[in-house]
């Protein structure tokens, strides 16, 4: 189902700009209707012909007659509050959109929302061992690595602290908050308010900036969390999901564990990690046992930082996936940049171009 749209603008130049922007980016989600006759506008909102109407502040007095008959936003030079829902108009057009999507998100309900193709999509959770084992590092180098190899990835940080905007901090609206409010409120439509929220980075990678306050991710449930990710792979936009998280037996963290069809345990080698994978392995076995999950038997180990002086093997009972060398006097992002480029998670890609 696509957005139907109405753009009634005083300024001609902006609206074809808007138009042609929207049709070259945008078609598969909406259907433009341009009207410049304001007859002809109330005719066709009277016949429900659309579903949000776009004005400006040379349009505005349109609002008039129109009402509350449908959903209508104002684009404005500076917002003032003078008017509802105002956007602004000089940003980003792609930021445009993700206000309109998420302002008719609000408005419909999750059982008349637009329902996209389903396609197979892979689910990678990673998880450190030890402190400074380099979870995500590894993580955001998997992304970019499946990136680079022409896949769509969404990179979702479910920690506590994250630092997901050291690496990814492009512009945007909205945030996980935004998203999490439509979890637990239950308003609006879910799938449109994860497709305003999405932002993408440099390098092509989907991500939720995070949330203003971190105590907000304690309040998470593991039903959330099954709706959330079974609503990013089911919008059919996504090749891989790869979960960023800690390595607890939390509700939330087994949730998510139960869902992936891979799990990363991610080691320097050291004498330390080694003793924390000996525990956490059998804590997993107890949790399959206690829960009657199959967990144990999806955890793969990657060394990260691995070197011959200090590290070693740390189980011979759990499969190694791969690992990295370990890069001396380098920052975080030329870290993530050099390991994406190895070919460790080529076999991932491999495997996805089979299930297509």
């Amino acid at each position: 189902m696509r957005i139907r749209l109405i753009l009634y603008l005083s300024d001609a130049d902006y609206a074809a700009n808007l138009e042609n922007h929207f049709k070259k980016h945008f078609s598969d989600k909406l259907e433009l209707y341009i009207y410049s006759n304001r007859d002809s506008l109330e005719n066709a909102i009277a016949a429900r012909k659309a579903d949000m109407l776009v004005l400006d502040e040379g349009t505005a007095e349109a609002a008039g007659n129109i009402g509350d008959k449908i959903l209508t936003a104002f684009l404005v030079a500076d917002t003032s509050g003078a008017f509802p829902n105002e956007i602004r108009k000089y940003q980003k057009i792609e930021n445009i959109y993700k206000i309109l999507l998420n302002l008719y998100a609000d408005r419909k309900g999750n059982d008349d929302a637009y329902k996209d193709m389903f396609r197979n999509s892979s689910i990678y959770t990673f998880q450190p061992l030890n402190g400074g084992a380099g979870g995500t590092t590894v993580a955001l180098a998997c992304a970019k690595s499946l990136v680079r190899q022409k896949k769509k990835v969404f990179y979702l940080n479910m920690e506590d602290l994250e630092s997901t905007c050291l690496y990814l901090n492009t512009e945007g609206s909205y945030s996980l908050d935004d998203v999490l409010f439509a979890l637990k409120s239950r308003r609006g439509n879910l799938a449109m308010k994860i497709e305003s929220a999405v932002r993408t980075s440099a390098d092509g990678i989907d991500y939720f900036y995070p949330c203003k306050n971190p105590y907000d991710m304690k309040e998470i449930t593991a039903e959330e969390i099954k709706t959330l990710v079974r609503a990013l792979v089911s919008s059919g936009q996504y090749d891989a999901v790869i979960a960023d998280q800690k390595l607890c037996i939390g509700e939330t963290e087994i949730q998510l564990m139960e869902m992936a069809d891979r799990i990363f345990w991610v080691s320097d080698g050291t004498e330390i990690s080694a003793c924390k994978c000996r525990r956490a392995e059998e804590m997993i076995l107890a949790v399959d046992k206690k829960k009657d999950t199959d967990l144990y038997r999806k955890i793969e180990i990657i060394y990260n930082g691995f070197s011959n002086k200090s590290s070693r093997e740390i189980s011979n009972r759990i499969k190694v996936f791969g690992g990295f060398p370990r890069y001396e006097n380098a920052g975080f992002a030329e870290i993530v940049d050099n390991l994406s480029k190895l070919d460790v998670f080529k076999q991932l890609s491999e495997e996805m171009e089979k299930m297509e």
